[in-house]
């Protein structure tokens, strides 16, 4: 008696395994593309910035996995320059990375701080991350976080939990990694820093569209 109860468990463990992973295979294609979070529509002018696209090469594309992809110079009147990277899917949870990844990778890059910036964005507030690293041109400060929907987190972690329970939910996602980077000075680290905070309160409107 007791072997067959166990074996009804197994059955039932097995089943609910099976309707998972069907579920999961179904919402994998499903299209979700009407109301994707709009990044496509990012502005190339951001209040006085005035952004122009580079040219990503394919062989990155293959790696991402994903073509959604904007990588854009952000020009001031002062000549100040800041790059915005932007990666995006609705089908490919491993589209996203942690930057310090690519940075450390490429075997040019020191990281030599890592933290964490509170942004306040009107009533509420933006946390993301914030890696300063030593490469051959300089110095270079990375804000970044990541999304679900219009959902933000810092932690990559968090990310991938809500693509996850939204796929095994039938709700699909759609997710991004969003980055911002400068070039600075040590002496004007913190003015780098205020800049990019400002930069990101005129973005977060095109990505809450």
């Amino acid at each position: 008696m007791e072997g067959k109860r166990i074996n009804y468990w197994i059955v039932v463990i097995i089943l609910s395994l099976t309707s998972l992973w069907v579920m999961l295979l179904y919402t994998r294609d499903k299209d979700i593309s009407q109301g994707m979070v709009k990044m496509i529509e990012v502005p190339y002018k951001i209040n006085n910035w005035q952004g122009r696209d580079i040219e990503l090469d394919e062989r990155i594309l293959q790696i991402l996995g994903t073509d959604k992809v904007i990588l854009r110079e952000y020009k001031s009147p002062d000549n100040d320059v800041i790059w915005l990277y932007i990666v995006y899917s609705e089908k490919d949870r491993t589209s996203f990375h942690p930057p310090e990844y690519c940075y450390i990778g490429s075997g040019e890059a020191e990281l030599i701080e890592r933290g964490l910036v509170n942004i306040p964005i009107g009533k509420e507030s933006l946390l993301v991350n914030r890696l300063v690293f030593q490469i051959p041109d300089g110095m270079q400060m990375v804000l970044f976080w990541f999304m679900v929907n219009e959902k933000m987190f810092a932690s990559y972690y968090k990310q991938q939990l809500y693509i996850v329970l939204n796929t095994l939910t039938g709700k699909g996602y759609q997710g991004a990694m969003v980055r911002l980077s400068s070039y600075f000075q040590t002496e004007n680290k913190e003015e780098n820093l205020e800049k990019l905070k400002a930069f990101i309160k005129d973005l977060i409107p095109y990505l809450k569209k």
